[in-house]
């Protein structure tokens, strides 16, 4: 139903801190979709008209705003009260001239319900722009999921793809070889942080413990050349790779490649490759995959509830160690 933001003042956040957004949020929603009582006649003339597929709609509707309103208290409710301001009018005109064509698109409308917090939150409300809801409303579900699963990944992540290659005797280089209709599968390696507790820089660099590696099962290659596109997420030949002091990334690439050049898939096509060539051997290629100084400000904006020790950025703010400290209150 389409009951005003003002009835949830009852709700876990004080009335008179929020007061004064509710009233903001319930004007915009008046504004973009009418009342209550403007969709009981709508529906009416509906039924008088026979027009039932529409009536239908216009219910569905109806329950996706009540949806989008219980998104934005839930998202509300995070804020600290000291942090509550009133949204930005320019935020909230941008969000609402295109939310009505996602409502029942459940990714961006969830998306929009956290745009609409931030702006919100003093602590956030001041990097956000009207530009991020063009660039927001463009991310699939996959796309928001990659982008979790960077942030919780210290914001990096490995592509190794193995790849055989062979010696001869007339060539001083070795020359890459394959079995014809058999590729190897491209692995993308992500190390997960949350609910871990923060490590200790003060015993040195910050080694990634294998067990918090997790290979993902389905290929995110399509949505990380999106992010890339987008400027969100970029990708850096591991030999080209500036080290961080606080995160021994030798040692965890190394680790890693071990890893994967030692599983059967890859052990039984090295197997093959040794029928066919006297001296041959596997090897990996390792690119970093990073968020980029948009794809972290991103973040920030629609995983408010995500607390992780540091994220690593493609832009490196601070020149001695190349990362920018995130800590959860």
């Amino acid at each position: 139903m389409l009951v005003p933001f003002s009835a949830a003042l009852a709700g876990g956040v004080g009335a008179d801190i929020v007061k004064p957004i509710f009233h903001v949020l319930d004007n915009w929603f008046y504004l973009t979709f009418g009342s209550k009582s403007d969709f009981k006649v709508s529906k009416e003339k509906l039924l008088q008209q026979n027009q039932l597929d529409i009536y239908q709609f216009e219910l569905e509707k109806v329950h996706n705003i009540g949806t989008l309103k219980k998104e934005i208290i839930d998202e509300l409710n995070i804020i600290e009260e000291s942090n509550l301001v009133v949204p930005d009018k320019h935020i909230l005109a941008k969000v609402m001239s295109n939310i009505s064509i996602y409502l029942d698109v459940d990714e961006t409308r969830r998306i929009f319900s956290k745009i609409i917090a931030a702006s919100c939150d003093f602590s956030r409300k001041k990097t956000l722009h009207p530009a991020d809801v063009d660039l927001l409303e463009r991310l699939t579900a996959s796309d928001i999921n990659l982008l979790r699963t960077l942030y919780l990944s210290l914001g990096f992540a490995l592509e190794v793809v193995p790849k055989g290659y062979a010696e001869f005797e007339n060539s001083d280089n070795p020359c890459p070889v394959g079995i014809k209709d058999e590729e190897l599968e491209k692995h993308f390696i992500f190390t997960s942080v949350e609910g871990e507790e923060e490590p200790n820089f003060a015993e040195g660099n910050y080694h990634v413990d294998m067990d918090q590696v997790v290979d993902s099962k389905h290929s995110p290659e399509d949505s990380i050349k999106l992010l890339q596109r987008m400027g969100l997420a970029s990708s850096i030949d591991f030999n080209d790779f500036y080290q961080p002091l606080v995160v021994d990334i030798p040692e965890f690439v190394n680790s890693v490649s071990q890893k994967i050049l030692e599983t059967d898939e890859v052990l039984a096509y090295k197997q093959q490759l040794e029928d066919g060539f006297e001296a041959c051997y596997l090897s990996v290629t390792t690119k970093i995959i990073q968020l980029t100084e948009l794809g972290e400000h991103v973040c920030k904006i629609i995983f408010s509830d995500v607390q992780v020790p540091f994220v690593m950025t493609s832009d490196f703010d601070d020149f001695e160690i190349g990362i920018e400290m995130v800590r959860g209150e």
